[in-house]
């Protein structure tokens, strides 16, 4: 667990490839009071997965979006809320409807901006600065509470 606030141009160090790969590819983190998810998702033929960093909750219901299965849709990475299976792009947090065609609910998750470097080091930069954009529905649920970082494991009981 990485908690950073240190900005580095605007990024910062929230954890590595080799350690989110040993966790399965996915790892809760606390950025800036954001409690957010990062996924490393590897297709063939790629030497280094594709990185997202999205908020940790479903902006549904506040559903916890690392513990929800990871789909390839339309060659596109989705994960799916444990709680009602929202279906979230990764890229871009759109929401979609899943059926013999997509469709974009026109709902959004927040996502964030990340680099991974040379050396393998993952970094974020958030994607709501202040004066920024406005509110959408996942910024309710986003707080790093210590409640929310026991649920994310980032705290013991």
């Amino acid at each position: 667990f990485y908690s950073c606030t240190q900005p580095m141009q605007n990024f910062a160090v929230v954890s590595s490839l080799s350690e989110i790969r040993k966790l399965g590819g996915r790892k809760c983190v606390e950025l800036e009071g954001r409690a957010i998810v990062l996924f490393a998702v590897s297709k063939a033929g790629q030497r280094v997965p594709a990185v997202y960093a999205i908020d940790s909750r479903c902006y549904h219901t506040g559903g916890p979006l690392n513990q929800g299965a990871i789909e390839d849709i339309g060659s596109k990475d989705y994960v799916i809320c444990p709680w009602h299976k929202y279906v979230i792009r990764l890229e871009d947090g759109v929401s979609i409807l899943k059926g013999p065609k997509i469709h974009e609910k026109g709902l959004r998750q927040r996502t964030h901006f990340v680099k991974v470097t040379e050396t393998g080091e993952i970094l974020v930069k958030l994607s709501k600065m202040p004066g920024g954009e406005e509110e959408i529905p996942s910024d309710h649920y986003c707080p790093a509470t210590d409640e929310e970082k026991r649920r994310m494991g980032l705290l013991k009981r």
